[in-house]
C-alpha cells in the first residue's frame, strides 16, 4: 500500500522548494514605508482607465453569468435553491475583499465618478462586481463533491484552481492593470501577481463549496440563502487564518528570505485549512487520496 500521506507532503515540500528558487522577483527590503504609520503607502496617483476596467469587468461577468444560468437550470432540475444561493452569495464578497485588500496591500485606482463602495476609506470601482465569476468554482467544487469524487481529485481541483488563478491574474494585470499589488509582496514569480493569493482565494472558495455540501440537507427552500452570510464569512475567516504570515511581511520591510518564508507559510496554512475542511465538512481523511464517498448531511 502506498504511503499517500507521505506522498502528499513530499509533493508540498517539492513545491515549496521550487517556489523558493523562483521567488526572486519579489520586492523585499526596499519598500518605502509611511513615515507615521510604518506601513506601505498605496499608489494613490495610479491613473484610472475606465475602458480597461469595464472590458475586464465584462470578461469576468461573462463567466459569472454562465454560472448564474447554470445554477438556475440545475436548481430547477434538482428542485433546490442552493445553487442559485451559492452564485448570488459571491456578490457580497465585494465587502469582504476591502478588508483583505487593506491588509494584503491591493489598490484600485480611484475614480470618484465610478466608485461602487467606500469602506475603510478605500474607494472601490466596479471591477469588484467580477466576483460573480468566483461562483463558478464554488459550484464546480460543490457538484464534484456531490458526485463523490476521490479526495485526490478534490485536492487537484483546489491546486489547479490556484494555479489557474495565477495565470489568469498575471495576464489581466499585464493587459489591463485594473488594480495593483504593492508593498513587500512575496512570491511574485513572473511580474505582478503574488502566487500566495491564489491559494488563499481558491482555498476559501473550495471551503465554501464544502460548507454548502455539508449542510445541503438543512439549507432547503429559502434557508439556502443563508449562503449570503456564509460565503463572505468563510472568505474572511480563511484569509484571517491562512494569510496572516503574508500580511505581516507585506506590511513591513523584511529581507528577501523572511518575505518569501511568509508567503510559503501562508500557502502551507492554506493547505492546512483545506485539509481541515475535508476532515470536518466532508468527513474524510484528507490524506487518504483514494477516498471518494459522499458525506452524510
Amino acid at each position: 500500500m502506498r504511503d499517500y500521506k507521505g506522498a502528499l507532503w513530499r509533493s508540498v515540500a517539492l513545491m515549496v522548494l521550487c517556489l523558493t528558487s523562483l521567488g526572486g522577483t519579489a520586492m523585499a527590503g526596499g519598500v518605502e514605508l509611511h513615515p507615521v504609520f510604518g506601513v506601505p503607502t498605496p499608489p494613490i496617483d495610479l491613473p484610472y482607465d475606465h475602458s480597461h476596467t469595464m472590458t475586464l469587468l465584462w470578461i469576468l461577468l461573462g463567466s459569472g453569468l454562465v454560472a448564474l444560468f447554470y445554477a438556475i437550470w440545475d436548481g430547477v432540475r434538482v428542485k433546490s435553491m442552493l445553487p442559485l444561493a451559492i452564485v448570488t452569495s459571491t456578490t457580497l464578497l465585494v465587502i469582504t475583499e476591502v478588508f483583505v485588500d487593506v491588509m494584503g496591500c491591493v489598490f484600485y485606482p480611484i475614480s470618484h465618478e465610478h466608485t461602487l463602495i467606500t469602506i475603510l476609506g478605500r474607494q472601490t470601482n466596479y471591477i469588484v462586481l467580477g466576483w460573480l465569476q468566483a461562483s463558478a468554482f464554488i459550484l464546480l467544487a460543490y457538484k464534484l463533491m456531490e458526485k463523490g469524487l476521490s479526495t485526490k481529485a478534490l485536492w487537484l481541483v483546489f491546486i489547479g484552481g490556484a494555479l489557474f488563478n495565477f495565470a489568469l491574474e498575471e495576464t489581466f494585470l499585464n493587459l489591463f492593470t485594473p488594480y495593483v499589488y504593492y508593498g513587500n509582496q512575496p512570491l511574485i514569480l513572473l511580474s505582478r501577481f503574488p502566487l500566495w493569493w491564489g491559494f488563499c482565494t481558491f482555498g476559501a472558495l473550495f471551503t465554501t463549496g464544502a460548507l454548502a455540501y455539508r449542510f445541503r440537507q438543512q439549507m432547503r427552500g429559502w434557508t439556502a440563502f443563508l449562503m449570503l452570510l456564509a460565503t463572505p464569512m468563510v472568505f474572511g475567516g480563511f484569509y484571517g487564518f491562512a494569510a496572516l504570515p503574508a500580511f505581516i511581511v507585506i506590511n513591513g520591510n523584511y529581507s528577501w528570505v523572511v518575505t518569501q518564508a511568509g508567503g510559503l507559510l501562508t500557502i502551507l496554512m492554506a493547505f492546512s485549512a483545506v485539509a481541515l475542511a475535508i476532515r470536518l465538512l466532508l468527513d474524510r481523511d484528507p490524506f487518504d487520496l483514494r477516498a471518494g464517498r459522499p458525506t452524510t448531511g
